[in-house]
């Protein structure tokens, strides 16, 4: 009888410092991963810099998921009760959703994930937060590396062949809007470490001239604001002196792309030529020109989109409020069931982007036709959803130790991002926040606010 219950005892000790020692194992080799994930981003960018006819010859996008995802799986699991209490919630979100869109919708699976992925995404970000990965001096050489990079390919991109440009901008892993947020926002996280800070915001400004993203000159503007926070007043006379660069900047986007609009420069037009004009749209997007020929009616708030619906996000939020004109409180809060297609008509009138129809191949669309982030969460999960996405990320800041002006600069590019493009759903804004959250331990705004007037105050 004892010597059972030794034996088991012993047993018991085993198993678990045969657990220990596995822990302690991807303890140890977590830093080599992290420094892994920098090796793929810097290949992949290197790829796409000799690719000039294309963003990427190799599917830069799925292999950079597949990076976050196996380095997710390596920091496995969260800290603290707060990430696990996250991770949880989104994770019962995920399987309630996904069995409403399979067993009622009769969605295809792709879709689901298509519009559900900001929250596989904020599952596996729990497992970063508050656990230090990347140094400091590593992750200002590599950002290094990635102004070089995007230099290059955005340079040369738009010297040899300008109407290649206008069609296709320049991009080193996909299209620029995407990626330029994962570069503004390592420029804001880098700038205490980096040396030649006024040729950091140079050469960034001058890639995104290079782009003609509108999108990532309202990103940048947003880290222009907050980085005399995170540097102090020590940099107050290199930022004013920034300033008329960025006026330049918006300046330089506003004409360039002005200009592709109208079709200057031999360039195709912006304007989709299958999207139907304004006055096209049936029940309610009328052009400015109907609307003189008639009585003039008052202006409203759709009256007044509608004098901007030649820009293309104006007119998605157009087809959005079409949609979502009978909308009771409950889906306000909670959005549409999941998933929702848009109706016939939206679908047929954004057939130009027919890449982004249904997986199906039925001709059915879902809110990702709409681009913008902002409608599509609205559309997907309600102001609920949109919500808990930003609760998170305020939280996962703060809990890794970075300041409100940190906390809210990097929230800000996200919804300026999101206006446009996909932000919280991209891998680009997943790999900012894994760098973010992973970052060596830093002093906080306040200690580096400190450090700075010390130095004035000596020189």
């Amino acid at each position: 009888m004892d010597f059972a219950k030794c034996t088991e005892g012993h047993g018991m000790q085993r198993s678990f410092f045969a657990r220990h020692s596995f822990f302690n194992y991807l303890e140890r080799v977590q830093p080599q991963a992290a420094m892994l994930l920098l090796a793929v981003i810097g290949g992949l960018g290197l790829v796409g810099m000799l690719s000039p006819w294309d963003y990427n010859v190799l599917p830069a996008v799925p292999l950079l998921e597949l990076a976050v995802l196996l380095l997710s799986l390596l920091v496995f699991p969260p800290k603290g009760r707060g990430a696990w209490a996250f991770m949880l919630f989104a994770g019962v979100y995920l399987a309630v959703t996904l069995v409403i869109a399979t067993f009622v919708s009769h969605a295809h699976i792709l879709d689901y994930l298509q519009a559900y992925k900001a929250f596989f995404y904020l599952g596996l970000l729990c497992c970063f937060i508050d656990k230090p990965l990347f140094k400091k001096e590593v992750l200002a050489k590599f950002f290094y590396v990635l102004v070089s990079l995007f230099l290059i390919k955005y340079g040369y991109s738009r010297v040899i062949d300008l109407g290649v440009w206008v069609s296709i901008r320049p991009g080193v892993f996909t299209e620029n809007n995407f990626e330029l947020v994962l570069l503004i926002l390592l420029l804001y996280l880098v700038l205490p470490a980096v040396r030649w800070r006024f040729l950091a915001f140079a050469a960034v400004m001058l890639i995104i001239f290079l782009s003609g993203s509108r999108s990532a000159f309202l990103c940048f503007a947003v880290v222009y604001f907050f980085s005399v926070f995170r540097l102090g007043k020590s940099f107050i006379k290199q930022w004013l002196l920034l300033f008329p660069l960025l006026v330049l900047l918006a300046y330089g986007i506003v004409s360039d792309r002005m200009d592709i609009s109208i079709g200057g420069g031999g360039g195709t037009t912006v304007q989709a030529p299958s999207m139907p004009a304004p006055e096209e749209r049936q029940g309610s997007v009328t052009s400015p020109e109907s609307a003189d020929a008639g009585e003039q009616e008052p202006l409203t708030f759709r009256s007044f989109l509608e004098r901007g619906a030649s820009i293309d996000r104006v007119r998605f939020l157009l087809y959005f409020l079409d949609e979502t004109e009978d909308w009771h409180w409950g889906n306000v809060l909670l959005g549409t069931q999941p998933l929702t297609p848009l109706s016939v008509q939206t679908c047929e009138d954004l057939s130009y982007w027919s890449e982004l129809h249904s997986f199906s191949g039925d001709g059915s669309c879902y809110s990702v036709i709409l681009h913008s982030y902002i409608i599509r969460v609205l559309y997907d999960h309600g102001v609920a959803g949109l919500l808990f996405l930003i609760v998170f990320t305020v939280y996962a800041l703060r809990k890794s130790g970075y300041s409100w002006a940190d906390t809210l600069c990097v929230l800000g590019v996200l919804l300026a991002s999101s206006l446009s493009v996909s932000a919280f759903n991209s891998v680009f804004a997943v790999l900012s926040m894994i760098f973010y959250l992973s970052h060596e331990r830093r002093a906080d705004s306040d200690t580096l606010l400190k450090g700075s007037e010390r130095t004035v105050q000596q020189v």
